[in-house]
Formats: C-alpha cells, sequence, structure tokens
C-alpha cells in the first residue's frame, strides 16, 4: 500500500513506477554525455584545423553551447535529487503515522513540477548539441582542409576527416605490458632519441577520442611522417598498426629485443630492423638510424611543404 501511495504521489515518467525516472534519467544523462564527447571530437578536429588557417571564429559558440549542456545535465541531476529527497520525506512521514490529503497533493504538485523541469533540461541540452553540430557543418563548408583521401578499412568508404600535417609527430606502437622491456623505460628512451631529433612521440596509450580505435589509430598515422613499432611480443595489435603504417607509406622503424618472438617474423624478415639488448642501445640506435637517413629527410622536407600549402 506504501509503494502505491509513492508511485500516485511521484507518478510515473514513462511506464510504470518510481524506479522508472531514474533509470529514464541514467540512461539520457549517459545518452547525452556520449553525444557531447562526440562533439568535443569533431570540434577538437575543426578547431584545429582551422586553428592552423587563423581563424577559430566558430569555437567561442561551441564553447558556449557546451557549457549550456553541461549546466542543463547539472540542473537535471539536482533536480532529481530533490526528487528522492522528496521521496524520502514520504516514507518517513508514513513511519510517523501516515499523511493527510492536503500533503498527499503538495508532494504530487512539487513531483509534478520537479519532472517537467528535469525534461526540460535535457531538451536544452538536445537542443544546444544540435546547435552545435549546425555550427561544426557551416565551418567546414566554409573551409577547404586537407582530406587524407585514405579507404577507411572500418566502413569501406573514402576518409572525410580533416587531417593536420604535423612532421613533428612520430606514432609510437608497442604493446602496453611486456615481458621483454618496462613501458615506462621504453617511452622515456624513445622520447629522449626523438627529442634529440627535434621530433615528439605520440604513444597511444596517453590519448582518447571517442571514436572507434582503428578509426584514431589511422587518423594519428596520417599526420606524421615517421612511425616506430616495438614488435618484440609480435602483439596483434602493432602489427595491424604497422600494417597501416605500410599501406600508408610512412617511414618506419622497427625495433625488436635480441631473441624475442619478434625477430622471427618471416613475412617482415628482410625489412631492416633496430635489434637491441638493453633500451639504451635502442634509444642510441634510433638517433644514428634517424640522423643517417636521406630517405627521412626528404619526406620531412616533403610533408612540411604540404603544410604550408
Amino acid at each position: 500500500m506504501e509503494n502505491d501511495a509513492i508511485t500516485w504521489i511521484i507518478g510515473p515518467l514513462d511506464p510504470v513506477d518510481v524506479s522508472s525516472i531514474c533509470t529514464w534519467f541514467e540512461i539520457a544523462k549517459a545518452d547525452l554525455i556520449s553525444e557531447v564527447l562526440q562533439v568535443l571530437f569533431q570540434a577538437s578536429v575543426g578547431k584545429r584545423r582551422i586553428e592552423h588557417q587563423q581563424d577559430a571564429s566558430f569555437v567561442s559558440p561551441i564553447a558556449r553551447r557546451l557549457q549550456s549542456v553541461t549546466e542543463s545535465l547539472q540542473e537535471g541531476s539536482e533536480t532529481w535529487n530533490r526528487i528522492l529527497a522528496a521521496r524520502q520525506e514520504i516514507y518517513l512521514d508514513m513511519a510517523k503515522g501516515g499523511l493527510n490529503k492536503e500533503e498527499f497533493w503538495r508532494y504530487r504538485v512539487f513531483t509534478e513540477k520537479a519532472k517537467d523541469s528535469m525534461l526540460k533540461q535535457v531538451t536544452s541540452a538536445r537542443i544546444n548539441l544540435r546547435e552545435i553540430d549546425e555550427i561544426i557543418g557551416h565551418a567546414r563548408e566554409n573551409q577547404s582542409p586537407y582530406k587524407s583521401g585514405v579507404r577507411c578499412p572500418i566502413t569501406g568508404q573514402d576518409c572525410d576527416l580533416s587531417l593536420i600535417v604535423d612532421p613533428s609527430q612520430v606514432f609510437v606502437g608497442f604493446q602496453f605490458t611486456s615481458d621483454h622491456y618496462k613501458t615506462p623505460s621504453l617511452k622515456a628512451m624513445v622520447t629522449e632519441a626523438l627529442q634529440k631529433m627535434n621530433l615528439r612521440p605520440f604513444f597511444p596509450d596517453e590519448h582518447f577520442e571517442p571514436v572507434h580505435i582503428s578509426c584514431e589509430i589511422c587518423h594519428t598515422l596520417q599526420q606524421g611522417a615517421i612511425c616506430i613499432f616495438e614488435i618484440s611480443d609480435s602483439n596483434p595489435n602493432v602489427m595491424f598498426e604497422l600494417g597501416l603504417a605500410y599501406m600508408l607509406g610512412k617511414f618506419t622503424i622497427l625495433l625488436a629485443r635480441k631473441g624475442s618472438p619478434g625477430t622471427q617474423i618471416s613475412d617482415i624478415a628482410g625489412i631492416h630492423r633496430i635489434e637491441y639488448d638493453d633500451l639504451v642501445e635502442c634509444r642510441d640506435s634510433i638517433i644514428r638510424h634517424l640522423g643517417d637517413s636521406s630517405t627521412l629527410r626528404k619526406v620531412l622536407k616533403s610533408m612540411a611543404k604540404e603544410d604550408t600549402k
């Protein structure tokens, strides 16, 4: 009987009982957060490209609307917490001896208004997200960003992501946990080697974008001129990334600890790789390899020219 009274006072949001309100709002909130992340990624890609062309005028309207989305979600969440507090108060009053008719109606009116407010906040958030999409679309229509022209291995369609050429960025593929090296040490040695050549690493485990991981990897591979892959573990993900790099025609350096499975791969046995006993030796070999390569110098020079067009 008490639960029936609570349901009558709170009222169902969409079909059944009080709990459906909480479920609905949590789903709506998660859905909106996902949409915000997608918009942030699109805005980030577009913002970097527009800034490269000295025009970032569309960024401020997006920032204002994202702030509105955040405020709407926050207010909606606070409203739901007030509903929960009201429900708790009803239970306490019932435990003390019940509610009179006037109190029943007071709670009923309060919760109906609270639910209406919550719905308005979610609707407002969605309107702002739609406007952000329109702003991004309009900005892209008025720009001529460099496109990769690569056929996407995920969708089978031509890639339509804007591409920011960055010759100084070096993609570093490796197995995150390995028996052949300690990941922090590997990253430190590679970073030292690249900094000697005025280059900087891109480590996939330090970045996240709300898109398919293969899309993020492919997009990053296309941005730079050089890729480094540590293949000691013959990790399938690293091998997939290596295949993408070869497909894209990137200048690629292979690393493998001496005696590891990575030195036994027959398909790439004829491709030059750096085999090392320790990571200090690995670092020094990378520096020598980068410094001695006339091919790499030509690639970097070509990408630098492309970037200034």
